[in-house]
């Protein structure tokens, strides 16, 4: 994958070939790497270029020290450590990287390494360059001690989430101006947040190359303009600069002029190692940065902004409710009154599914995190197991992985900047999808594997972490920082990966992925929560602090936009990420308070209801400008508002579609033609919303189409039918009083679903044989399944093509099976005879080769025999006419009540010749 690099200056050369340097692994088990033995202690083992020394076990003393190339010296090496781990993640088979991060051993109260009698040529002064790597998805202070006799030095590594198989500068720290013929290392071991771990060190002796900087002074531009590259270096005989193999020894910048993305590679040379460094220089045309604000747990009650309308269309009004009302939200209402607001936009009921879907421009069936995720990342299915029903067992529990294609990774490989900050949660912990950098984000800020913060408000300790619930990136907000609150801390961090962005001169695509306003509910201490009216509960009072901390951030980061000048030039998105799981509401009720009893929506975040998926989106350029080329280019109507169907599925394709970048399909649509305030419908006014599993609505589907929306509950096989014009508070179930409505959108949601599985296959709930000894249905599983015995649904016929929807859908799960009939259409072959028809005659309805026919053949001079298909037990009538061309031809019975042939697929009739022109008509009898 492409990525815009940052200067990152590299410290040492790995693994170069030194003959007086001195390197130590530690390992768990007595296997150094792959396709070789087990070996002691202290032994000596090649890793391919350079001989590494083998340290296992928490003890050992006076092991002798080989150097890089085999050979023994005199140094020796003991230790005691507090433990030591392995990751097993199969370091063997990996890079040499692997070699030295996947093993570490720790300091737990008093332990330490000393190396004793260093050789003769480290007299003059040598180097410790220690690696650590803690395993652990928490960020780590962890601090080194070295004394070497002339007083202690001490180093820190911050230590954020897992090693990768990737080497990162951040993972060492070295400690040089050492001159004693012998050390000790010591740690920090404090706490579970800042105990030291170390995978392994080197001991360099003389100076060390090293490059602090190298940096380009844009980092996007245009083909053919010049661009400025510095840097400095520390202890190099020469420097090259690639592509181009140029020698810039003595020098300390260069200007170049890109034609096409260029990676530059400095290399400094030293007496003993090498140095490199890169830097990124990308090519393309202007386009704009995207910021997505996503708020959790966010829905369309939770602001000032009104969502809810008295009529979804042109003419509709919005309502102004006690929770318009209640919340302060003023940079929303400006956001809004900027651009356009849409009022019918769907999340997915809980947070993992919609983000993946934000992520990948798919639903939920397609992309398969059907639900939320938990921290553990497994599949959770023990903990239903006093219900009926379970989740799927080929849903992805464990997140994303390497086969998702990502906005950020495709906005990445466009020369864009990718920031992610706050709440991930695309993957367990341990998982692919941890780090949001795996996805595709070039930064990560505070985002892991948790869905929600340990806490909101900073502690001196370990900031917002907890030992479960990582913050990488947040290492601020320890210490001095302490007494923070989240969403500021948010704020400041991404401000300032804006900046650098901005300063670095790439486009950037920021996802500011808000920790609130999801519980532990907790006054926003920037907030007046006294300006919240009375009579409410305490945790409303705290959420509503929260909801007005995002959208002071919301105006803090616009504002930052506007001081750096690129305000005009950014894109904002603001959305929920589910429904709303404010205090103020219940699970899948009304609204429980007398204060907001006015708001027409039923249910919270989980929910079936619109209460649960319904969420605020906005979009809009941070400052309206028409004189803005990117605005020329999109010019969103200002003030505007859209009542049409659409789902945050559609942001990737929209962003993307906006910043010129090339995607595979996906199941969402571009919504630019809204912004432009073209007329019409630019998206299918139909959604599903697929939950199989149990939350606060359990094991559902919905299905919405304009008006109208249909909930189906697996573990009763119920459905429940609403008309949200007149009806939009859910109060009202139609499906007794419409079966034909019921039956009509349950098959179009069947085959909307049947339409959505991606790779992974149908995700239908399990049944629980702990609770269900023997299935209603023949299935293991529990599929999409339609009840004709109630509600008077076995007498629909709904195409009237003489068979009911519960003849033709034999299977009864709403679709068109390889021998059923299409009960929506009188005629499924449309060979002009309606299913009912041929399927008396014994003819296939589903082939149109196979119709009701008349053959005339000539058996005498004056005889004719008309032929046609038939069954034995059947009765036709035969008619005549001298002349069809009037508009009501007049018949003539000839025949009536004539039997079928009782042993023949045919019935024929023989009729006199006594006319010059006569047309007939053979018509089955009732």
């Amino acid at each position: 994958m492409k990525r815009l690099l940052l200067s990152i200056p590299l410290v040492l050369a790995l693994y170069c070939s030194a003959s007086a340097q001195i390197k130590v692994a530690v390992h768990e088990n007595n296997t150094i790497a792959a396709g070789m033995s087990s070996r002691p202690d202290g032994t000596i083992v090649s890793t391919g270029s350079e001989t590494w020394n083998n340290a296992v076990g928490q003890t050992a003393a006076n092991i002798i020290l080989a150097d890089t190339n085999g050979s023994a010296t005199s140094a020796s090496l003991s230790y005691s450590a507090g433990f030591i781990k392995s990751n097993a993640l199969g370091w063997e088979s990996q890079s040499q990287d692997w070699v030295m991060m996947e093993t570490w051993i720790g300091f737990k109260q008093n332990e330490s390494l000393t190396v004793s009698d260093l050789p003769a040529n480290y007299a003059s002064g040598y180097s410790v360059v220690i690696y650590g790597d803690s395993n652990d998805g928490n960020t780590r202070t962890m601090d080194y001690f070295i004394d070497d006799g002339s007083g202690t030095k001490t180093s820190t590594i911050l230590d954020a989430g897992y090693f990768n198989g990737s080497f990162s500068i951040d993972k060492t720290v070295t400690i040089t101006g050492l001159t004693g013929t012998s050390f000790t290392l010591t740690g920090n071991p404090n706490s579970n947040d800042s105990r030291s771990a170390i995978c392994g060190f080197e001991i360099i002796p003389g100076a060390i190359t090293s490059i602090p900087s190298f940096e380009a002074d844009d980092h996007y531009v245009q083909s053919g303009t010049e661009v400025t590259l510095s840097w400095s270096a520390n202890n190099a005989t020469t420097l090259t600069l690639n592509p181009g193999n140029i020698d810039v020894t003595g020098s300390t910048s260069l200007n170049v002029t890109p034609t096409e993305t260029t990676t530059y590679t400095l290399t400094a040379a030293g007496e003993s190692e090498n140095a490199t460094a890169e830097v990124t220089v990308s090519i393309g045309p202007e386009v704009p940065n995207i910021i997505i604000f996503l708020v959790d747990d966010f829905g369309v009650t939770d602001t000032s902004v009104p969502f809810a309308y008295d009529s979804y269309n042109d003419s509709g009004s919005p309502l102004l409710t006690g929770f318009n009302n209640f919340y302060k939200t003023p940079n929303m209402e400006t956001l809004a009154a900027q651009g356009m607001k849409f009022t019918q936009a769907y999340a997915m009921p809980v947070c993992s599914p919609t983000r993946t879907s934000v992520m990948t421009g798919h639903n939920s069936p397609r992309h398969g995190i059907t639900v939320h995720l938990n921290l553990a990342g497994t599949i959770d299915n023990n903990s239903f197991a006093q219900k009926s029903h379970r989740g799927p067992n080929n849903w992805r529990y464990m997140g994303m992985d390497a086969t998702d294609v990502t906005l950020p990774q495709l906005l990445s490989n466009a020369s864009y900047r990718s920031i992610h900050c706050g709440k991930g949660h695309f993957g367990g912990k341990g998982r692919y999808a941890a780090d949001p950098t795996a996805i595709g984000f070039d930064v990560n800020i505070a985002g892991s594997s948790s869905g929600q913060p340990a806490r909101y408000i900073s502690n001196s300790s370990s900031g917002f972490e907890s030992s479960s619930r990582a913050m990488p990136g947040m290492e601020a907000y320890t210490g001095s920082g302490a007494g923070t609150y989240l969403t500021d801390a948010l704020t400041i961090e991404m401000n300032s990966a804006i900046s650098t962005a901005v300063s670095d001169g790439v486009p950037f695509f920021g996802y500011m992925s808000y920790y609130a306003v999801h519980s532990p509910f907790t006054y926003n201490p920037g907030v007046d929560a006294s300006a919240y009216s009375s009579g409410v509960s305490t945790n409303h009072k705290k959420f509503a602090t929260m909801v007005e901390g995002v959208d002071i951030s919301l105006g803090n980061i616009i504002q930052h936009l506007d001081s750096l000048g690129v305000a005009e030039d950014t894109l904002i998105l603001f959305m929920g990420d589910n429904g709303s799981d404010s205090p103020a509401l219940n699970d899948e009720g009304q609204i429980g308070n007398a204060n907001f009893n006015d708001f027409p929506m039923r249910g919270k975040k989980g929910s079936a209801y619109e209460g649960g998926t319904r969420v605020p989106l906005i979009i809009a350029w941070a400052k309206p400008d028409t004189q803005n080329a990117f605005q020329q280019a999109l010019p969103i109507v200002e003030n505007a508002v859209e009542h049409d169907i659409v789902s945050l599925m559609d942001i990737a394709p929209t962003i993307l579609s906006i910043c010129g970048v090339d995607h595979p399909y996906m199941d969402g649509f571009n919504l630019s033609p809204y912004l432009l305030g073209q007329s019409g419908s630019h998206r299918p006014q139909q959604l599903i919303s697929y939950v199989p599993h149990e939350h606060r609505s359990d094991y559902f589907l919905w299905y919405r189409e304009p008006d109208w929306k249909l909930i189906y509950r697996f573990y009763n096989d119920s459905f429940e039918l609403y008309n949200l014009t007149s009806d939009p508070d859910e109060s009202d179930n139609l499906s007794s009083a419409q079966p034909e409505k019921v039956l009509t959108m349950a098959r179009a949601m069947a085959a909307e679903l049947d339409n959505s599985w991606g790779d992974l296959g149908e995700l239908w709930p399990t049944l629980n044989p702990t609770q269900v000894a023997v299935p209603a249905r023949p299935l293991e599983d529990d599929p999409f399944y339609i009840p004709f015995d109630v509600d008077g649904r076995d007498s629909v016929d709904t195409d009237a093509d003489g068979l009911t929807d519960a003849l033709e859908d034999t299977d009864a799960n709403g679709l068109l099976g390889t021998s059923e009939t299409n009960a929506d259409d009188w005629d499924t072959d449309d060979d002009n005879t309606d299913d009912y028809t041929e399927t008396r005659l014994n003819l296939d309805p589903r082939d149109p080769n196979k119709t009701f026919t008349v053959r005339a053949t000539q058996s005498a001079e004056d005889i004719v025999t008309l032929t046609w298909p038939s069954a034995p037990g059947l009765k036709f009538d035969i008619l005549s006419s001298p002349n069809l061309g009037t508009s009501t031809p007049s018949w003539t019975p000839l025949f009536s009540d004539l039997d079928a042939d009782a042993t023949e697929s045919e019935t024929s009739q023989e009729i006199q010749i006594d006319f010059d022109r006569k047309f007939f008509s053979i018509q089955l009898k009732p």
